[in-house]
């Protein structure tokens, strides 16, 4: 196979992902809470809404079992974790 260089186009930065963070813990009653988890305590992470308040976004985190899932605020960014 022949590989194909162009020396005429710039080296592109490679851009550092910035990772999804919790800030807040939505209880079941619906108060607000420090979390107790960090993303990377899950196996799943929906984005319900990109912007929901006050720029956080709405998430919903889960490992095996959606119905024992939870609920945070924060911050979606590049969506990694």
């Amino acid at each position: 196979m022949t590989v194909v260089i162009d020396l005429t186009k710039e080296a592109k930065e490679e851009k550092v992902l910035k990772p999804i963070e919790f800030t807040m813990f939505i209880s079941n009653n619906g108060s607000l809470n420090v979390p107790e988890k960090k993303p990377h305590e899950y196996k799943n992470i929906e984005l319900a809404f990109r912007i929901y308040q006050e720029g956080l976004a709405l998430m919903f985190a889960y490992n095996d079992d959606k119905s024992l899932g939870n609920f945070y605020l924060g911050h979606f960014n590049d969506g990694v974790v």
